[in-house]
């Protein structure tokens, strides 16, 4: 079995290697690989997506050790004829910030996204997906119809809107952030619908990392306008 300082050795950090001994993909599939094998293996990736990006390699390994025994040519030609050659360094950049994008079924994932966004909107999903490829994994149909729920069905257009702009929009508590909001922004004399106008319109500027942040956030962007 390869060894923690044997890991370090091919370029792991400490935290690394320790997280790969423990991951039960790893000890299973390449655990037992000697350290010139997996050396070899991991070289290749490196010379795959570039010298440059050789910690992001490691990093992208650590998080998800099925990243070793992908086909990375195969997969980046699959996701070329999806997205777009144009698009090969982006596409570069969403599989060694989200290794699992690797092994996505990205035909499948456009279509989906499509249906629920609206195929004239193809061009947006894509960018939205290279831009947060955490994004890809979503159930785009689901967060749609919770987001509407919560601010409205007349404004599912700009739900949409906001959601292509800013793709992490979906993950945010957006009960405590429209309570927090419209409190804000009633207190200036706005409507709900005003408050629900503003937040969809610049939704990435409108994080909820905690009640008080949300409120200040919204406070700034009504000076700003």
């Amino acid at each position: 079995m390869v060894s923690l300082q044997e890991l370090i050795e091919i370029g792991f950090t400490k935290e690394q290697a320790e997280a790969l001994l423990k991951e039960k993909y790893f000890r299973k599939n390449f655990a037992s690989w000697p350290k010139e094998r997996l050396q070899l293996k991991i070289n290749l990736i490196i010379s795959f997506y570039g010298i440059s990006n050789s910690a992001l390699v490691m990093k992208a390994i650590a998080n998800y050790p099925r990243f070793i025994g992908c086909s990375h040519e195969k997969a980046m030609a699959k996701a070329m004829q999806i997205y777009g050659p144009e698009n090969e360094q982006r596409i570069v950049q969403a599989i060694l910030a989200f290794p699992q994008f690797i092994s996505l079924d990205h035909k499948r994932v456009l279509n989906e996204a499509s249906k629920v966004y609206g195929a004239a909107n193809k061009q947006r999903i894509i960018d939205a997906i290279l831009v947060f490829p955490r994004f890809a994994k979503s159930n785009h149909k689901k967060n749609l119809e919770k987001l509407i729920k919560i601010y409205g069905k007349k404004h599912k257009a700009k739900v949409i809107n906001a959601i292509l702009n800013a793709p992490e929009f979906p993950s945010y508590d957006h009960e405590n952030v429209l309570k927090k909001v419209i409190e804000t922004g009633l207190k200036a004399n706005l409507t709900k619908d005003q408050c629900i106008d503003i937040v969809l319109s610049i939704p990435a500027k409108v994080k909820p990392e905690s009640s008080a942040s949300v409120a200040e956030a919204f406070r700034k962007i009504l000076q700003e306008k």
